[in-house]
């Protein structure tokens, strides 16, 4: 392991902004790329760290010609002190979900290393010395409110009375608290909250993409906790989307939208770009023409309640995604697909009735 400065400055770190500034494409950035090249999606978040940090720009002059910075400055953190997750979606491995292991290794996949992969244990440590820079910590994981790393840093930020500092979280939104911490108590004194729920799907079509022990409800109840004692957190549905829940997600959007559980605008959709099977570009055409004409629909709805376009944004790359020419392979699919089914005790079209018409 490495401390945080020796990473600041060491080879690949070197070598990764000399390559930014000479504009070279680097590997790590290529999910970005393609949502913007091809999907024309201008809502990833390398857009809005752009936007969020420009007043930063000017320390890439700083830059000395081997690509070091000589002034180490931690304003943001994506913090992810491990994989520990309750949920196995689908769309996910066992590198970001701990509860995954098992569920890859009964289906035959090989997995590297142990269940729950943890970062070094000095971390916290090491970000007190530079907790006077921070601007913004987005809390990931695996399910960062179930670590108990994360109410550990949020309780080093109180103690040091640094309540401006913005605290993301990217949840499930299955747990409420740990043991007798209570993240809504927790966050009582910081100002600048945002909860980005990662859920894809409502009811049975959502407990068939993120399979847990935990009911539909759990997260209803949450969000509408969040309303009532905190109404001031921003929410945001950070939806992953797929050729399984693609012609469902108008639906559920709307609907959370009319339960008054958030607002239009505040939907992001992300389109998923790895597991070939699962990707929305290789649905077959009768299905694409199903979406294509769903999403028109729901963006006559959408548009004049996201003024500034932010939700839209996104169901417009999915309609480019639409044309990028991948062909659907029904052996692929269901080989993927029936032995997850049968691990969960699950059957694909019990839940997504609407996909009843995919070839075999």
């Amino acid at each position: 392991t490495h401390s945080l400065e020796e990473i600041w400055n060491n080879s690949k770190t070197r070598q990764l902004r000399l390559d930014m500034l000479e504009e070279k494409p680097v590997d790590d950035c290529n999910t970005c790329y393609i949502k913007e090249g091809v999907y024309k999606d201008d809502t990833v978040f390398r857009a809005s760290y752009n936007r969020n940090f420009i007043e930063h720009f000017k320390k890439v002059t700083n830059t000395n010609s081997d690509g070091s910075l000589d002034q180490f400055e931690l304003n943001q953190l994506n913090y992810k002190p491990n994989n520990l997750c309750n949920l196995q979606c689908r769309m996910c491995s066992s590198s970001y979900s701990s509860s995954l292991y098992q569920v890859e290794r009964a289906i035959g996949k090989t997995v590297i290393g142990g269940a729950l992969k943890q970062s070094n244990p000095t971390l916290l440590e090491q970000y007190t010395k530079h907790i006077d820079h921070l601007q913004q910590v987005i809390f990931e994981g695996g399910e960062p409110l179930m670590m108990k790393e994360t109410y550990d840093f949020v309780e080093l930020l109180n103690k040091h009375k640094r309540h401006d500092i913005q605290l993301h979280y990217i949840t499930n939104m299955t747990h409420t608290g740990l043991g007798k911490r209570n993240a809504l108590d927790l966050w009582r004194n910081f100002s600048n909250i945002t909860i980005y729920a990662s859920l894809d799907a409502e009811h049975d079509r959502g407990l068939y993409l993120r399979p847990g022990s935990y009911k539909w409800e759990q997260v209803v109840d949450f969000r509408r906790q969040m309303i009532e004692q905190r109404p001031d957190i921003f929410f945001c549905v950070q939806s992953t989307l797929t050729l399984l829940n693609a012609l469902h997600m108008p639906d559920f959007h709307r609907n959370w939208v009319e339960q008054g559980l958030v607002d239009a605008e505040h939907w992001i959709v992300n389109t998923l770009t790895n597991k070939q099977y699962l990707k929305v570009t290789t649905a077959p055409e009768y299905l694409k023409d199903q979406i294509r004409e769903k999403y028109r629909k729901h963006l006559e709805w959408l548009r004049p309640l996201d003024p500034y376009g932010k939700s839209t944004s996104g169901y417009v790359s999915i309609l480019h995604a639409l044309d990028v020419d991948e062909q659907f392979d029904p052996q692929l699919f269901w080989n993927n697909i029936l032995p997850l089914d049968k691990y969960h005790n699950a059957n694909l079209l019990d839940s997504f009735p609407e996909l009843v018409d995919l070839p075999h």
